[in-house]
């Protein structure tokens, strides 16, 4: 509401960093945990539809605008550069398990202007920060519906992410770790994925086409209704152990005979 009255009076309302101070001073102190999370999109459902869609346009301005150029912390008055940085990754954290809330229920990604294409990237992997084992920090389970076309995402670790939905058109995934990802309906359109770890990835009606797959493994991977139009597979691992390949869309049909042919067992020599 205080967005879309400066927008249209730049004498009324806030501007966007000035939201983000209001943001930070409320979601800053607590990390937003899995419990609050299910809570908060329980709530967003039962808002009108447009109300919404009006809150994941106002999101993207503020995701935008904290990735680009940082959180205002400088406005709280915290004590300590640390209190600082933790508050801030608390606060961007919920820009995301927000937008994620709104996004599931409009499908719908809206543009987001990254200032460079390494820029998404850089600013999540300080969200993530280092793993202790296979569990994930919130921030990954929300990338669902986020506009990352063209994003350099080389080597990045998106073990068990939510991209359902997200647009990652031209994105470079080179060497990523998408093992177990949820990549339902996320459009891969000419992406870069030489070498990315999709193992049991959930590609159900993904769309990669002329996506270039070299090296990358997909054992136990799910291609329900993906599109594979002009997509490179050459020297793929693990397509034979891959699951529904043979209900993909636009599969070249000669590397499917070659799939099949790889999982026809091999007899025994006495």
């Amino acid at each position: 509401m205080e967005l879309a009255d400066h927008t249209r009076d730049p004498d009324r309302g806030w501007d966007e960093r000035q939201a983000l101070a209001h943001w930070a001073g409320i979601c800053g102190p607590t990390a937003m945990d899995q419990y609050l999370h299910e809570f908060i999109k329980r709530e967003v459902a039962l808002r009108p539809d447009s109300e919404y869609r009006d809150w994941q346009r106002t999101l993207c301005r503020l995701i935008e605008s904290a990735a680009n150029y940082g959180m205002p912390m400088e406005r709280l008055g915290l004590n300590s550069f640390a209190e600082m940085l933790r508050q801030s990754r608390n606060a961007e954290e919920g820009l995301l398990a927000l937008h994620m809330a709104c996004g599931s229920l409009t499908k719908a990604v809206i543009e987001i202007q990254w200032r460079s294409s390494t820029t998404f990237g850089a600013w999540f992997k300080r969200l993530q920060g280092q793993r202790a084992g296979p569990e994930n920090t919130l921030a990954h389970s929300c990338l669902e519906y986020l506009n990352l076309a063209g994003c350099v995402l080389d080597f990045m670790d998106l073990f068990a992410a939510r991209l359902n939905g997200a647009d990652l058109r031209g994105a470079s995934l080179e060497g990523a770790i998408l093992w177990n990802a949820q990549c339902h309906e996320t459009n891969l359109l000419g992406a870069n994925l030489v070498g990315a770890n999709l193992r049991d990835a959930d590609l159900s009606k993904a769309d990669l086409s002329k996506a270039d797959l070299r090296e990358a493994n997909f054992s136990g991977a799910d291609f329900l209704y993906a599109n594979l139009a002009d997509a490179d597979l050459a020297r793929a691992h693990g397509l034979e152990q891959a699951k529904n390949l043979d209900k993909t869309r636009n599969l070249d049909p000669e590397v499917l005979d070659e799939v099949k042919k790889a999982m026809v067992p091999r007899p025994k020599r006495d």
